[in-house]
């Protein structure tokens, strides 16, 4: 029976569709033919009978095939790490996204703080790793620096206010105000000066606050359980309900419980209270 690293590493792909226009012209027919029974069979084992259902590939009329490309996975196939190193403050992210190719970064993202109203380098480097594991160590130089688990921070879109996505992905077709949640005509570079509202959690706060407790829910334990676990986003956010639904079932139960049994003693005591009252003489 084989192990679980008896296959080496496993790495999610993407298929993408391939249209016959993007083929070499030396090499008019596409290597990957679309192959329906083979693909369903495949998502199906990936995904689920029900979710595979929902998967449609479509050929247009006027071709007689189409075919795909397989791609690696634009998130799934990568992994981020946080790196200290207060000796290379100064570097542009190109070059040391060049100094560390060979450590499997692909990306290099500086952490920087506003000071005084201007931009200031700091020593946190976010790093991308062309993995599915975060390494340990990587190499800066002859230096070995610690590689920590980075924990981006919620998205929220600023367009509808909601978690989830960004504002070129959002679904909504109309933009609130990021101060009061409402929709509004305003005049162009004045604040809104409405009531602060959040729409998130109906407190007197912007939408946009970090103080918000939506924020901190998704900050907290959304994004925590993504990271940790290696899933995506609307995973990790199931995980999420699912669990704060058993607890608050459980929650409901004790209560009701509780209540039960106070309402059980005030009884017995009004019973008690009678049989003396009945048992003292007249």
């Amino acid at each position: 029976m084989l192990g679980p690293d008896d296959l080496g590493e496993m790495r999610p792909l993407l298929m993408k569709a391939r249209k016959n226009d993007d083929c070499d012209a030396k090499d008019p027919e596409p290597d990957l033919p679309l192959k329906p029974f083979l693909i369903a069979n495949t998502v199906e084992r990936a995904v689920g009978y029900e979710a595979a259902k929902k998967v449609q590939l479509r050929n247009k009329p006027e071709e007689q095939n189409t075919y795909c490309e397989i791609i690696p996975h634009p998130t799934l196939s990568y992994v981020q790490g946080i790196v200290y190193d207060l000796d290379t403050i100064n570097e542009e992210e190109q070059f040391l996204e060049a100094q560390l190719k060979s450590e499997g970064v692909t990306k290099v993202k500086r952490i920087t703080k506003k000071v005084d109203g201007t931009r200031k380098n700091t020593p946190l480097l976010i790093l991308t790793f062309n993995a599915l594991k975060r390494p340990d160590y990587v190499k800066f130089g002859l230096l070995r620096v610690k590689v920590r688990t980075f924990y981006p921070s919620p998205m929220l879109c600023f367009k509808c206010a909601e978690y989830g996505h960004g504002k070129n992905k959002c679904p909504s077709s109309s933009t609130i105000c990021l101060r009061c949640s409402k929709e509004h005509e305003k005049a162009e570079n004045l604040p809104c000066t409405n009531t602060a509202f959040c729409k998130n959690c109906n407190g007197s706060h912007t939408p946009v606050t970090r103080d918000c407790p939506k924020y901190k829910e998704e900050e907290e334990a959304i994004i925590k359980i993504k990271v940790d676990r290696d899933i995506s986003f609307s995973e990790a956010l199931n995980i999420y309900r699912e669990s704060n639904r058993d607890y608050s079932l459980s929650n409901i139960v004790q209560r009701r419980l509780a209540s039960d049994s106070d309402e059980k003693d005030r009884i017995i005591g009004r019973v008690k209270s009678c049989k003396v009252r009945a048992a003292q003489p007249s």
